[in-house]
């Protein structure tokens, strides 16, 4: 399953209630900040894609995800960094729980440095 980004067309567009991640949580971003952060994203990378590899339900209410991002870094970083024209793929992680149809939390991993060797001049 994949889910990529298509300009004019919301991310995620499954009849689901939109994601809250709370802000007592590290680093814990929502509401305008999760909206900048994703706008950041698909700035940067206009084709932004998430390919599910694998999910599974640990106990009631948390499941685990294994995915896979691509995209190609044509679009300026939200640090305002020029794009390097480079693509990119690395695959991570995330623990979310689940409450009904929100999402309480989600905690994902990747490995960053990988991500910004991707993106290094060569």
């Amino acid at each position: 399953m994949e889910f990529c980004r298509s300009p004019g067309v919301p991310f995620c567009t499954a009849g689901r209630t939109a994601a809250t991640f709370p802000t007592d949580t590290y680093p814990g971003i929502g509401g305008e900040a999760l909206a900048a952060f994703v706008k950041g994203v698909w700035t940067a990378f206009p084709d932004f894609c998430v390919e599910l590899l694998n999910a599974g339900e640990i106990e009631p209410g948390l499941i685990a995800d294994h995915w896979r991002v691509r995209g190609t870094n044509t679009g300026p970083g939200g640090d305002g960094s020029e794009p390097t024209g480079r693509s990119v793929s690395f695959q991570g992680a995330s623990i979310i729980r689940i409450e009904g149809d929100k999402i309480l939390s989600d905690q994902t991993y990747f490995d960053r440095k990988a991500l910004d060797q991707q993106l290094a001049p060569k």
